[in-house]
């Protein structure tokens, strides 16, 4: 979805401009917070990925860390008494804290103070409860739905060359394949029955032949 580069921009911009000291990314699993060091590293962001809530102060070559979800909850005081610094907290995934009660009430206890929040998923979310720091708003049939404070959308991200553009393939022709003994030939226009449907499909989708698509069975 392009978030991790729109990320790196903006903590990138904050760190350089001076309006914030230091960056924390807050993710679901332990694995993501390697990738974000790695995507961060590459526009000279150092994080410390392998910080635990027991190392105290972070070292000075490191301009944050990454935590999970899961080191907040464990202990949010810790976290809140580092946001005395100019903090840029980046939720990663942030409808995971909608998910856990847990993690919903750490994060607002723990980065209630600092400086700047940026809130990224990529997936559409639906839950039961309401997410820290997202503000919701009834569109009228009595359903709160998240309310985005920037979007950013598929266009704007081609545009500028963010991510990749999506590409859906079209099948053209006639597809020949046997069934029961039958040999079919049809193209996506012909009407058939449901289970020639999914042969027809199949055999469209088949790379073995060089001259054509086919499917015996």
């Amino acid at each position: 979805a392009g978030k991790t580069i729109a990320a790196a921009r903006i903590a990138h911009h904050l760190l350089s401009t001076d309006a914030v000291e230091r960056i924390v990314i807050v993710c679901p699993s332990e694995h993501l917070k390697r990738q974000w060091h790695d995507a961060l590293a590459s526009v000279g962001i150092q994080i410390d990925y392998k910080w635990k809530n027991a190392s105290g102060t972070v070292a000075a070559d490191y301009h944050g860390i990454a935590i999970t979800y899961q080191q907040i909850a464990s202990n949010a005081d810790i976290h809140r008494m580092h946001c005395r610094r100019r903090t840029l907290v980046v939720f990663d995934e942030v409808h995971h804290a909608g998910d856990e009660q847990a993690w919903g009430n750490a994060i607002q206890e723990a980065f209630e103070q600092a400086t700047h929040r940026l809130l990224l998923s990529g997936t559409p979310f639906r839950g039961e409860g309401a997410i820290p720091y997202v503000i919701y708003a009834d569109d009228g049939d009595g359903v709160l739905r998240s309310v985005a404070d920037f979007s950013y959308g598929y266009g704007a991200a081609l545009r500028d060359d963010v991510c990749r553009p999506v590409l859906f393939p079209s099948y053209q022709g006639t597809m020949e394949w046997e069934s029961n003994f039958n040999r079919f030939k049809a193209t996506f226009e012909d009407a058939l029955p449901e289970n020639e449907a999914r042969r027809r499909l199949r055999t469209a989708l088949d790379a073995v032949t060089t001259e054509g698509p086919s499917f015996f069975g």
